[in-house]
């Protein structure tokens, strides 16, 4: 599965819909404190347990749930991701959906996800996610489609690359100007790619996809908009040559309690832990 893809993405029509009326909030499970795994129905099958990732740019099906639903790959790729390249299939699913909300038709992934914890059957992208406005309530497990003009927080407006929502952050212990980071829901600790300052130890990490060696540093300041958060533990990943990214790293959305993400007016609204 892809966190930063070198495909080349497909050009396909694809219709979204939401069912008249405030959806329900959809009720999801929060995993280690930040995995979030919601039910979702591939081509009326299911619900199957998939991983909400908002830094895949591209919906992954694991390889057997694809055989399952009589999928077959027409293709084969190299995706990069933080830990590595991965070998994945190519498939396009006549519709996704979660609660009430839903899109189809959409080209998706195939990829192997044994090593993925909790039997997760796959991997929801920004191709599903960026149609919609959404809420993710971390205390109350909850993820609810649809505007929500009542919640009080910070709000940060953000860019997008290849789907992935950016956004500016400031950690004076790495840099003296603003790093761009990409909103991950999948990541427990933030993470970086350029080593700005030494490591204060490496440790071998379970990552959601598979254990890689990341170096730590603690750092005293990390600010969001208005938000600090004080001693964090971040992460920094050994930078691979061949993968160009746009971004200086990670930022995970466990950080926050209650995040609302505007892809209407491209915002978040964040209230902190």
């Amino acid at each position: 599965m892809q966190k930063h893809s070198t495909i080349v993405a497909l050009c396909f029509g694809f219709h979204a819909a939401v069912a008249i009326g405030a959806p329900p909030a959809v009720p999801i499970r929060i995993l280690r404190g930040y995995l979030i795994v919601a039910p979702v129905t591939v081509n009326g099958d299911g619900p199957h347990a998939f991983l909400v990732d908002t830094a895949c740019t591209t919906t992954v099906l694991s390889s057997d749930l694809a055989s399952k639903l009589r999928l077959s790959s027409d293709r084969m790729t190299v995706a990069s991701t933080v830990s590595g390249p991965v070998n994945v299939g190519n498939a396009v699913v006549e519709r996704i959906e979660m609660g009430a909300v839903s899109v189809g038709p959409i080209p998706i992934l195939i990829a192997n996800l044994e090593k993925l914890p909790f039997h997760i059957e796959g991997v929801l992208g920004q191709d599903f996610l960026k149609s919609f406005d959404y809420t993710i309530d971390y205390s109350r497990q909850t993820l609810a489609f649809g505007p929500d003009n009542r919640l009080e927080g910070t709000k940060i407006g953000f860019d997008l690359d290849g789907g992935r929502m950016l956004i500016n952050i400031n950690a004076h212990a790495l840099a003296g100007g603003p790093l761009r980071v990409v909103i991950d829901s999948a990541l427990s600790n933030p993470t970086f790619f350029h080593h700005r300052i030494p490591p204060s130890s490496a440790a071998i990490v379970n990552t959601v996809r598979q254990r890689a060696m990341l170096s730590t540093v603690e750092i005293p300041e990390l600010r969001i908009g208005e938000i600090s958060i004080d001693d964090c533990t971040a992460l920094f990943a050994a930078p691979d040559p061949s993968d160009v990214r746009t971004e200086d790293g990670l930022l995970p959305l466990r950080l926050f309690g209650v995040v609302h993400v505007s892809n209407s007016g491209q915002y978040l609204v964040v209230r902190h832990r």
